[in-house]
């Protein structure tokens, strides 16, 4: 897991936003910041890298949208034995504007999640690449 949150309880007044605008020049100068296309996951959770900056495998890794999220097309898939509606609500909660979904090839679950992806895909749920 990834998060733009700096240790909350510990940090001190000032250091979330001088983290995030360290995160925000450094995102702005590269042309990616994040390769997990070989990555072997159990489960990935990729808070705070903007999506355009992560260097995925498009057969197992999408990138969903604020915008795509609220049209609500996702609520009429049938995602049963996964999580994504859960992930899908967290992160339109979470106020975050893109978020890598990722099907981690380690998981037990991996060929349910990667058909619930690809059901979500199919629905024009996700960004094309």
């Amino acid at each position: 897991m990834t998060s733009p949150v700096v240790a909350p309880g510990i940090s001190k007044p000032g250091e979330q936003k001088a983290f995030d605008e360290a995160n925000s020049l450094y995102y702005s100068s590269v042309d990616w910041a994040f390769d997990i296309r070989e990555a072997l996951f159990q489960d990935a959770d990729l808070r705070g890298i903007p999506a355009k900056l992560v260097m995925r495998d498009p057969e197992t890794q999408y990138i969903l949208t604020r915008e795509r999220a609220l049209q609500g097309k996702w609520r009429d898939v049938d995602l049963s034995g996964t999580h994504w509606r859960t992930a899908i609500e967290w992160f339109i909660k979470s106020g975050a504007q893109d978020e890598v979904f990722v099907a981690g090839k380690r998981n037990p679950k991996y060929p349910i999640l990667l058909d619930g992806l690809w059901k979500l895909r199919d629905a024009g749920v996700f960004e094309e690449d």
